[in-house]
């Protein structure tokens, strides 16, 4: 991530900003093995852009590493999915 930007986690504040969430589109060849593990320098603070009581848990680190262990079923198929995440810096989010 560039300087002065971050993104958050996938275990912060449902009220506050959008948590980086995967959705895998379905299928019978591969398994999910629990969720994906995040890796890199992590900050909860509360968070008064997103309303007042809400803490928020980011990256604040120049790197944010997602680790998800899959049981591939069938490796001639394809696994295919999204990422939905939201990034901010002191004065905007995209």
């Amino acid at each position: 991530m560039q300087k002065g930007w971050y993104t958050y986690s996938q275990f912060t504040d449902p009220n506050g900003p959008i948590p980086t969430t995967f959705y895998y589109k379905k299928g019978d060849h591969f398994e999910l093995v629990g969720k994906a593990e995040e890796i890199g320098e992590l900050k909860e603070a509360p968070e008064p852009a997103f309303g007042e009581g809400i803490t928020v848990t980011k990256f604040i680190g120049n790197k944010a590493t997602f680790v998800q262990t899959i049981n591939v079923k069938n490796a001639n198929t394809a696994i295919e999915g999204e990422l939905e995440f939201m990034a901010c810096d002191n004065e905007m989010c995209t």
